[in-house]
């Protein structure tokens, strides 16, 4: 790989052909996605942003929606540490402006979910859903935890949505209806992190990292 291809953040494309590859250009000169063939091994498009993620701060998260249409890449600012994302449209031909969008939580704490929407837990427990097509929030899942959010993981089926904070509970969503499932209590300390390992209609089984 070219050296000027440096990247800060990559994730593959769900058609497993393409690996998606972020920057941020130095003195806040811009944002660029590149578009990297696997098996050409060569950049086969690139997408830019002219102005820096947050501070000029390097795009630390990376994702793509299902259908590989929108890519969003996030920052946490250095001056505010607060998170910044910026969404690009991976399946228009003609440049189009990104959609931005900050938020006050950990740039990590994100999952894009069906509909072209995406959801962030922010630093106060609350779970937004924001849309990748406009870059605005949509609305809160009710019921929010009561302290900062630290993780969310997303099943399979991209029906549940589970989330931990740094007030010692999981809890369980239904991303078809917005509802909470359940609350899960136990732990006596902050829960940092989940994975899913097995889905049955009703429990996940996880694994606290």
């Amino acid at each position: 790989m070219r050296s000027s291809e440096h990247c800060t953040a990559s994730c593959m494309l769900n058609n497993g052909e393409h690996l998606l590859m972020a920057r941020t250009d130095r003195f806040g000169g811009g944002t660029t996605l590149v578009v990297w063939d696997v098996l050409g091994n060569e950049p086969v498009r690139r997408l830019r942003h002219d102005a820096s993620v947050g501070l000029a701060d390097h795009v630390t998260f990376l994702s793509v929606s299902a259908d590989d249409q929108f890519a969003v890449a996030g920052a946490q600012s250095s001056h505010d540490a607060s998170a910044h994302y910026v969404v690009f449209d991976l399946a228009t031909s003609t440049p189009v402006p990104p959609r931005s969008l900050a938020l006050d939580a950990v740039v990590d704490v994100t999952v894009i979910v069906d509909h072209h929407d995406a959801v962030t837990g922010t630093r106060s427990g609350q779970l937004v859903v924001w849309s990748l097509r406009s870059g605005k929030p949509l609305r809160r899942l009710s019921a929010g935890h009561g302290a900062a959010v630290t993780d969310l993981v997303l099943s399979k089926d991209r029906r549940m949505l589970v989330s931990t904070s740094a007030d010692c509970t999981v809890k369980m969503w239904n991303l078809n209806s917005d509802q909470l499932i359940r609350t899960l209590h136990g732990h006596t300390d902050e829960v940092c992190t989940l994975n899913i390992n097995t889905l049955t209609p009703t429990v996940p089984i996880w694994v606290q990292l």
